[in-house]
């Protein structure tokens, strides 16, 4: 446990039990916003469903939890959430605080394309200058919140010795984490 303060407080129950529940509630979302989607035809709206559904097999008579479907919705709700709307919101952001980046990006998009409907991934692939400023965005401002611990690899799991890592010891069981935003912003 990262605090042992509330180790004797048992604190990891009442965590483990509320993340239980706020997951079956997620799960009840998904299965609702599937069966919904479902109830409708396949071409209905030209959405992520349309274009998946041509290359699964999915009847009405199939368990919505044991469809393909089923993995892919959780999949790409996860992935395309928070941050999805974390990275461009701190893009705009950065944007709209360097007009000169803000231009130069403006001038690369009216550039490559004639209208909105002209922008597609090939095309879009090719601006340089886009990209550059969604790295750089996700650089200053990644969408991963808090630390990515790490556990030790399994061929130490059984060490007694420290775990010596650019001249410092690690002890065995020691977890170790660092912040997405510590790497970088390395100065």
């Amino acid at each position: 446990m990262q605090q042992p303060f509330f180790a004797k407080f048992r604190a990891e129950l009442f965590l483990y039990l509320r993340a239980v529940m706020r997951g079956k509630s997620y799960l009840r979302t998904v299965e609702k916003m599937i069966k919904t989607r479902l109830a409708n035809s396949q071409h209905a709206r030209h959405d992520f469903y349309s274009v998946m559904a041509d290359n699964m097999k999915i009847s009405e008579k199939d368990n919505v939890w044991t469809s393909e479907i089923w993995g892919e919705a959780i999949f790409f709700l996860t992935a395309g959430g928070d941050t999805t709307s974390t990275g461009l919101s701190a893009l705009f952001f950065y944007l709209s605080r360097n007009p000169q980046c803000y231009q130069r990006l403006a001038e690369e998009i009216r550039s490559t394309f004639a209208s909105g409907a002209d922008i597609r991934g090939p095309m879009l692939a090719k601006c340089q200058y886009l990209r550059a400023c969604f790295d750089e965005a996700l650089r200053m401002s990644p969408p991963v919140p808090g630390t990515l611990w790490r556990e030790e690899a399994s061929e130490y799991k059984r060490a007694t010795e420290p775990l010596l890592v650019d001249g410092h010891a690690i002890p065995p069981g020691t977890q170790v984490g660092v912040n997405a935003y510590a790497i970088h912003h390395n100065e």
